[in-house]
């Protein structure tokens, strides 16, 4: 439920009981706090897009929602739930290590 209350700078409504601040998340510069930013081309041997995690824990029968919460979610705010849902930032595309295919699956009830 949104408080009434919207933030300085974009007037975006501030959401939850509590105060954010005077800001919306992305003002305060909460947005990617947890992404690690990495220069040049991900190694397709290393890496595996959000978007092919999140295609795969569907075929698992878990929701592309739930995937991109073991990451700490979309943007970036808060910590992944294990370290190989870290989210590795190339330009705009989102990564993460290989290994997170095998805890996704597991986590999935998948063998």
């Amino acid at each position: 439920m949104a408080s009434g209350k919207r933030c300085k700078v974009c007037g975006k409504p501030l959401k939850g009981e509590g105060d954010i601040g005077p800001t919306c998340e992305e003002h305060l510069g909460l947005v990617g706090k947890y992404y690690m930013i990495r220069s040049g081309e991900p190694n397709p041997d290393e890496y595996i897009s959000l978007v092919e995690l999140c295609n795969l824990a569907q075929e698992y029968g878990k929701s592309r929602y739930w995937m991109v919460k073991l990451t700490g979610g979309d943007a970036g705010v808060n910590p992944p739930t294990f370290p190989e849902f870290t989210i590795y930032k190339f330009g705009n595309q989102k990564y993460c290590r290989r290994s997170a295919i095998k805890t996704m699956r597991e986590l999935a009830g998948q063998k």
